[in-house]
């Protein structure tokens, strides 16, 4: 995987700045690392609301969308809240087996997959907001070897980087679009222009 880190670095980059799509980049990892699952995504624990993820396969399989909808809190998710940020864990190492064998997660998600061993890392943690990574590998492959977990502990600080910067991009575009809303619901005519006099915006009352 060191051949194409510098590679992979970019394209990390690429899809913080909206550039490069999510899906290619996890398929990309996930390939490196020998995964069948790549998902990125951003949970609160406390709200009804389901998380944004973003996954390879894409999320329209019926077995992830298990686990947005009924198993957003599963044995993993609960260990992950107890690892520290930018540490990357081997899951099998935090969870008895016994116990996720015996859960609804691996009964919904995982065994339908033939899916069993996580390697994921927490990239932001705030309060009961959690932004992390996580790929997910067939159980006839076996466990992740330490060096397939030294290639994501390289990648994550990228990934957790590039994940604040596109939650703080989609903050900026969502208060963009609240300003630009406002102003076209003014009565006169607004616009908006750059230093160099070049239209930005112009509010319904100008057109």
């Amino acid at each position: 995987m060191r051949a194409g880190q510098e590679q992979l670095i970019g394209e990390i980059y690429d899809a913080a700045m909206g550039t490069g799509p999510w899906t290619a980049l996890l398929e990309r990892i996930a390939a490196a690392l020998g995964a069948e699952v790549g998902l990125v995504f951003v949970e609160d624990f406390v709200s009804p609301r389901a998380p944004f993820v973003e996954t390879f396969p894409d999320v329209g399989n019926p077995h992830m969308r298990s686990y947005v909808t009924e198993h957003r809190v599963n044995p993993w998710s609960r260990a992950a809240l107890r690892s520290p940020v930018g540490v990357v864990m081997r899951t099998e190492r935090t969870v008895p087996l016994r116990t996720l064998l015996a859960s609804r997660f691996y009964e919904d998600c995982l065994e339908p997959e033939g899916l069993l061993y996580t390697l994921g890392a927490n990239l932001v943690l705030e309060r009961d907001k959690l932004t992390g990574v996580a790929f997910v590998r067939a159980r006839r492959r076996g466990e992740y070897e330490p060096d397939e977990a030294e290639a994501l502990q390289r990648l994550a600080p990228h990934l957790g980087r590039a994940v604040e910067a596109r939650l703080r991009l989609a903050a900026c575009d969502l208060r963009a679009r609240a300003a630009e809303e406002a102003l076209s619901r003014l009565a006169g005519a607004v616009l908006l222009l750059d230093p160099r006099r070049r239209l930005l915006h112009a509010s319904r009352g100008a057109t």
